[in-house]
């Protein structure tokens, strides 16, 4: 079987030359990728070769995982023109088809054939010959309802029941055959003369119930909501074989749904308490598959807000988070993996909103700069694994020695194949995105669609949009760089180069700037081009006022002070302001940072309880003030809590103390280390989403 179709899709690509394949290829992302040796469908293909040929193509095309997500990337009109094709027996003549699209706009009947053709899911379209399936496609196609097929299936109605059910229906002489009982009861059950015939013959009460269960379609209805008697009925046997003395009476609803059932002409799902029409007779009344199709979704494209190329955002969002983690490793969940609760806290601490900082921690595991390490501590009924997120240094030393462009190409390209979500939604994942990509690649230079309909417009463009978690797509993208952050969601030049010339993007990024002005009024203002590692360094010491052309920060005491924790000192970040300054820094900055340092108090935290001390009295005096961290003064320069010594820190911290933690001399149990395997290095391809010329180029070799 898999032959055939892998030969089928041969003789099709065979028929078209590199410009027409390459179009086609353009509308499937997933498989374009592929062809470059890159995308999700490594998971199911494996690596393809960097010039895989044509026959290599077919057993893509024929693969059944590769066909399912075709069909699932269809529109909603596409689809359930493919359901109505199956529905057929797998084609259909120049006049059905007008009559099934008969609700449709003639240019979109057009569209949705040419949509199946192209994705080879149905033959090339001729106006002499009908509208065919493509091999393997017609039985990964689910029906709009139950057809009399099912009866070949199901062992409860006999070839004896059918026979009942043929003479009921006025058929003479009965076929002796249950395939040849089923045909003829396709003939009586989908035949509109002779479905108008049996409606005629109905008496009102059935013929009020015949047409409810044609209003419900496919999936019919509750057996519930058409009587309370549904205990009463006769689900299987169509004689009765009580005397009439002994038949419970039934309600009006109840005799006719009893009259339907004994004839033949509903289905019946037993244990779902579920009943309907047959398919066959659904599209014998309505005259089609279905009664309605999916309107027509169309999203006004709006010119997007494009500022003058600037390195992009996520870059020193990654190196802050880098250098937080040296300090503060993120604490894991019990069963593993980051809490909602930690992205939170840490998001608050370096001033950032979670949703945007979420998809840079997930991202920084997956590219293998943070690595899980866990410790079993404690001794019997008390010992558990506590597990924390660590810097890896080869990683991230490497990761450091890569220009802007290469870091920003790493990043855009893990996103892509969703190292950022769950392992078992991954791939899936990752098809929707490329495909949304593609997807805004298509619009015009400089236009997107608005933020508030971009949901919307994928939902209206991909079944599988249904199934992958969008919400926070439009955030990923603004946070990458690939999207602005305010106004329509739309890919932008550089954006435009990293995903399809990756190669030119050194030339496009502006050179690095290394200075900024620090301003008497302690503001700072940093230019759009600052080195990602100053402006991390730098976010960590301010707050960020407004954004534009330029950046304006503001020196912040708690920042600051938090940095002096992690063992910086007023002179190094003094150092650290005047290298770095345009102009010379003013005395009040130098002022600022020794007040810091000297109100700090030098405190420490140790676990006994918890031991808390300071070298000046007054910073333990304002330590013991905060209340959450349950300080009790034992000494002018020590103070005890019974909280734990992480509660603690984290109190003293959200008050603006900003304590440094001393190693606890009294480690008590046993303590095993166990170290997550770090994933491999990442091989970025050349073309990250190969556009319609490089795949016309790529297929003239084939």
């Amino acid at each position: 079987m898999i032959a055939d179709v892998v030969t089928d899709r041969a003789e099709a690509i065979a028929e078209l030359d590199a410009t027409e394949l390459a179009r086609r290829l353009a509308l499937q992302p997933h498989l374009a990728a592929w062809c470059v040796g890159a995308g999700p469908l490594r998971t199911w293909l494996g690596h393809s070769t960097r010039n895989p040929g044509r026959r290599q193509l077919a057993g893509a095309l024929a693969n059944p995982h590769v066909l399912r997500l075709t069909m699932e990337l269809l529109d909603p009109a596409s689809s359930q023109l493919l359901v109505v094709l199956a529905s057929r027996g797998g084609q259909v003549t120049a006049a059905q088809l007008d009559d099934e699209l008969a609700p449709v706009a003639p240019d979109e009947r057009d569209r949705i054939v040419r949509s199946l053709a192209d994705r080879f899911l149905v033959e090339e379209p001729s106006p002499d010959a009908p509208l065919r399936l493509r091999a393997g496609v017609a039985d990964m196609v689910g029906r709009p309802g139950r057809p009399l097929d099912r009866l070949l299936l199901d062992q409860t109605i006999t070839k004896d029941v059918l026979g009942i059910w043929l003479q009921r229906l006025g058929v003479h002489p009965v076929p002796a055959g249950k395939t040849q009982r089923i045909e003829a009861l396709r003939e009586q059950l989908g035949s509109p003369d002779a479905v108008a015939a049996l409606f005629d013959r109905l008496a009102p009460a059935e013929r009020a119930l015949f047409q409810r269960l044609a209003a419900a379609g496919g999936r019919g209805m509750s057996g519930d909501r058409i009587t309370a008697n549904w205990w009463q009925l006769r689900l299987v046997n169509p004689v009765d074989p009580r005397p009439p003395s002994l038949r419970p009476g039934l309600t009006p609803e109840a005799a006719a749904l009893q009259f339907l059932i004994d004839h033949g002409i509903v289905w019946v799902e037993r244990e779902l308490r579920q009943v309907g029409l047959w398919l066959e007779t659904l599209i014998a009344v309505h005259g089609r598959t279905y009664a309605e199709w999916p309107a027509v979704d169309r999203v006004q494209h709006v010119a997007i807000d494009q500022h003058a190329p600037a390195h992009p955002d996520a870059l020193r969002n990654l190196q802050s988070l880098l250098r937080h983690v040296v300090t503060e490793p993120i604490p894991g969940l019990k069963t593993g993996g980051i809490g909602v609760k930690a992205i939170r806290d840490l998001a608050k601490r370096m001033g950032w909103g979670a949703d945007q900082l979420a998809p840079i921690i997930h991202l920084a595991f997956g590219l293998g700069l943070l690595v899980q390490t866990s410790e079993h501590t404690g001794r019997g009924r008390t010992a558990s694994w506590v597990h924390r997120y660590e810097l890896h240094p080869e990683r991230s030393a490497e990761w450091r020695s890569l220009s802007i462009a290469d870091q920003w190409i790493q990043l855009v390209d893990a996103w892509l194949d969703a190292l950022d979500a769950p392992s078992e939604v991954r791939a899936l994942t990752s098809v929707v995105r490329r495909q949304v990509i593609a997807d805004l690649l298509e619009l015009p230079d400089g236009h997107g669609v608005p933020a508030a309909r971009l949901l919307d417009w994928c939902h209206a463009r991909h079944l599988l949009a249904d199934r992958v978690d969008l919400e926070s797509l439009h955030t990923h993208l603004v946070v990458l760089g690939l999207a602005p952050p305010v106004g329509p969601v739309g890919l932008g030049a550089l954006a435009r180069s990293v995903l399809t010339e990756p190669r030119s993007l050194h030339d496009l990024l502006p050179e690095q700037d290394r200075t900024f002005v620090v301003q008497a009024d302690l503001s700072v203002v940093a230019p759009p081009a600052l080195d990602p590692a100053v402006r991390s360094r730098l976010d960590r010491l301010c707050v960020t006022e407004s954004t534009g052309a330029v950046t304006v920060l503001r020196l912040d005491r708690t920042r600051i002070a938090s940095e002096m924790a992690a063992g910086e000192s007023a002179a190094a970040l003094l150092d650290f302001l005047t290298e770095h300054a345009a102009v010379p820094v003013a005395p009040v900055v130098a002022q600022l940072l020794t007040d810091v340092e000297r109100q700090r108090g030098g405190l420490t935290a140790r676990s006994a309880g918890t031991v808390v001390t300071a070298d000046d009295v007054l910073g333990l005096a304002q330590a013991v003030r905060v209340r959450a961290a349950r300080l009790t003064l034992v000494a002018p320069t020590v103070a005890v809590s019974d909280l734990p010594l992480d509660k603690v820190m984290a109190a003293l911290r959200k008050a603006g103390l900003a304590p440094s933690a001393a190693d606890d001399p009294t480690a008590a149990g046993v303590t095993i280390a166990r170290v997550q395997p770090v994933p491999r290095a990442r091989n970025v391809p050349e073309v990250l989403h190969p556009h319609l010329a490089q795949l016309e180029a790529l297929l003239e070799g084939w």
